[in-house]
């Protein structure tokens, strides 16, 4: 998604990308490893980030689907007593800049290329601004944190690390695509990858800030507690064809409460390099969105995002060097 529309539209994952095939490989890789852990805490299938500032913590929302720029909270900056450059002729709600190159290591040099982060004022009263905050914390991280790093995500364990081994893995891996300007550079760092759903495969974003806003009656027939469940999207028109071709399948009118109220779906089973995990809820997401954000981020069509609620099963190794993506159970 455009940066913020994303976040204040969806869950911080509703842009999405596309055209990606799903390069199921086996590589040959040693076992020695260089491995720096990254504090995270893995709450409701969502990644936060623990960096610390002067002994005290920050928390804050890793979204690997979202903006190029993170984003923190006039609050948070004094608080934590970050720098603050005032400007006003920002966008609408921004009061100025900061950023977080005074946080300990690892942190530090992870968040080098972040000189200019833009600051929010709390009193920002859109509603699903509010709302997108109950669950991204103090700050916001998205893409472009991760560099052309070696992600290890293992959502079982809840371990965060970054693998400079420079070693081979075996397995079976997901070649992700990313968008490229003539210099190289990833402007949004943002993977697009493939899955297989009802027997087509789909172009859909990698995303570890998906977040749904279930309604009461969604969180009852789901039967999850929480108000914000890590989540996966699908464009309208997929979701339709889903309903017609199988009538079967539960669904729940406008279960999702951002954008105005949409629906979710049951899927009974999704495949993501060759592993079969179900049954899955996806929300439904305008078709529109997509096709902004799958031509501004990747040229190519996008059919939606898989985030936590089908990444939870898995320990990833995401190369984002290479593209390889691991999922190994």
């Amino acid at each position: 998604m455009e940066f913020l529309s994303k976040l204040l539209v969806a869950s911080v994952a509703t842009l999405l990308f596309a055209g990606c095939t799903s390069n199921q490989k086996s590589t040959s890789q040693t076992t020695e490893a260089l491995e720096v852990t990254v504090r995270a805490a893995f709450e409701n299938d969502r990644i936060h980030l623990l960096p610390k500032f002067d002994g005290k913590t920050l928390k804050m929302f890793l979204d690997s689907g979202g903006g190029s720029k993170p984003f923190t909270y006039s609050d948070v900056v004094v608080t934590f007593k970050l720098p603050l450059i005032e400007h006003h002729q920002l966008r609408k709600g921004v009061v100025g800049l900061t950023d977080f190159t005074g946080a300990e290591a690892p942190f530090n040099q992870l968040f080098a290329n972040f000189d200019a982060v833009p600051v929010y004022s709390p009193e920002n009263q859109d509603s699903e601004a509010v709302f997108v905050r109950l669950f991204t914390g103090a700050a916001f991280v998205g893409g472009t944190f991760f560099g052309r790093e070696r992600w290890v995500i293992d959502y079982p364990n809840r371990k965060l690390l970054i693998d400079r081994s420079q070693g081979k893995i075996e397995g079976k891996f997901i070649q992700a695509k990313f968008k490229s300007d003539a210099s190289g550079k990833r402007p949004s760092n943002h993977p697009l990858i493939a899955v297989d759903v009802d027997g087509e495969s789909l172009p859909v974003l990698f995303d570890t800030g998906a977040t749904s806003w279930y309604s009461e009656d969604a969180k009852k027939k789901v039967g999850v507690s929480s108000e914000f469940p890590a989540s996966c999207f699908i464009r309208k028109s997929v979701y339709l064809k889903w309903r017609k071709k199988n009538p079967n399948w539960k669904y729940i009118e406008k279960g999702d409460r951002f954008n105005g109220g949409q629906d979710l779906i049951e899927v009974p089973a999704v495949i993501i390099a060759g592993h079969t995990v179900g049954p899955i809820w996806f929300a439904a997401r305008n078709d529109r969105e997509y096709d902004h954000f799958g031509k501004e981020s990747f040229d190519a069509r996008i059919d939606g995002a898989v985030g936590g609620s089908v990444l939870k099963h898995f320990r990833i190794i995401a190369d984002y060097e290479t593209g390889q993506f691991f999922f190994q159970k």
